[in-house]
């Protein structure tokens, strides 16, 4: 992860919140970052909402246990044949 990642995370995420507090749509706000980065990243307005509420639910607790870590990467991610 790049030293500047968790500084863009927060300025970013800022940034959206800002505009769909002023009253931007999801869509709106995905036009104008896909304007910006050449549409690179091909954001929807389905993917801002997403981002908007996986980061806040992040930024107030750890949204999955380093136990349920360790049990998910324990588990076959294949199913196995009978």
């Amino acid at each position: 992860m790049p030293i500047l990642a968790p500084g863009f995370r927060e300025f970013n995420f800022s940034r959206i919140h800002t505009l769909k507090t002023a009253g931007y749509s999801d869509t709106s706000i995905a036009s104008v970052i896909n304007d910006e980065t050449d549409n690179k990243f091909k954001l929807t307005a389905v993917k801002i909402n997403g981002y908007l509420e996986v980061t806040s639910a992040a930024s107030s607790r750890m949204l999955i246990s380093k136990k349920g870590m360790k049990a998910l990467m324990n588990t076959p991610t294949e199913p196995v044949p009978e």
